[in-house]
């Protein structure tokens, strides 16, 4: 008889037939909650064969596999739903055992303390919440009534003012200190805006008078979604609507074109965010949570 508690750990090999039939059935397993593993499955989904430089951990037990990790540079490493936490120990123990360098963890919440609590015991560091997030998501859009102004797609000539926007959004959500933003700032715009990143896009919210004052992209498309996200509006424009108007045109814009669903990750902490989301039409889904890792 097997035994469903023995886990074991697979990472891409190098043989390309092989790896070529795991990278098929991660994306089936990720399939299964899609829109929790958006961006995991968005980055499978994009390519045809493994990156050599992200590190991919797949644990399996008698049933197939049963969670998967990926981290790519210096992000943390982002972890599927488990459907044993002993998958979880599986994963550290491989982590260790491997002298991985991993800065972080973000996963749904209990699966990301399961991660950060098991590391700590193993390695004798410690950790740090992130943010606390929830993801949502929607098929059918209700947009706000009576926002001044119209939405429009972006283009080239937007990336200088939206490389200051997202500089100053990774500042905001403290994803990034201020000297190092305004860098992170010009690399996502110019995912954003020149397509370097496949399926990535946005709109702007442009008020009564034609000034851009809010946007929300589009990115990390799935088989049958798509994940709405930064949105943004700077601080003298807030308080007026227009995150809700954008998002909403933006999200109708992918249902639409055949998206299934939309989701977005919004700040748990932040009930004005949440309250704007769920009132077009968004649900939640999951907690997702964050933890930083400190070796000892």
């Amino acid at each position: 008889m097997t035994d469903s508690n023995i886990f074991d750990v697979v990472t891409p090999t190098g043989d390309i037939a092989a790896d070529s039939r795991l990278l098929a059935e991660i994306r089936t397993f990720l399939t299964r909650h899609e829109a929790i593993n958006t961006i995991q499955l968005a980055g499978f989904c994009a390519r045809d064969s493994f990156d050599p430089a992200q590190i991919v951990l797949v644990v399996r037990n008698a049933g197939g596999i049963v969670a998967c990790a990926s981290q790519g540079g210096p992000f943390n490493m982002l972890v599927s739903p488990v459907e044993d936490l002993g998958a979880s120990d599986a994963l550290v123990e491989y982590i260790v055992a491997h002298d991985l360098v991993v800065p972080g963890v973000m996963a749904e919440s209990s699966v990301s303390l399961a991660v950060a609590n098991r590391w700590a015991e193993r390695t004798g560091g410690s950790y740090a919440p992130g943010m606390t997030q929830r993801i949502l998501a929607t098929s059918a859009i209700t947009p706000p009534a009576e926002v001044a102004g119209s939405a429009r797609h972006i283009d080239a000539t937007d990336s200088p003012l939206l490389a200051e926007w997202f500089a100053d959004f990774v500042v905001d959500i403290g994803e990034e200190p201020a000297e190092s933003a305004a860098d992170y700032g010009r690399g996502m715009a110019d995912r954003i805006v020149t397509g370097l990143g496949p399926g990535h896009g946005g709109l702007i919210w442009l008020d009564d008078s034609g000034e851009p004052v809010s946007v929300a992209c589009y990115k990390s498309r799935t088989p049958t979604g798509i994940r709405v996200g930064p949105v943004y509006t700077p601080p003298e424009h807030r308080r007026r609507g227009y995150a809700g108007a954008v998002t909403a045109a933006v999200s109708q814009v992918m249902l639409d074109r055949g998206r299934a669903f939309v989701c977005l990750y919004t700040d748990a902490a932040n009930p004005t965010s949440n309250h704007v989301y769920e009132s077009i039409g968004y649900e939640w889904v999951a907690d997702s949570m964050q933890y930083r890792f400190t070796p000892q």
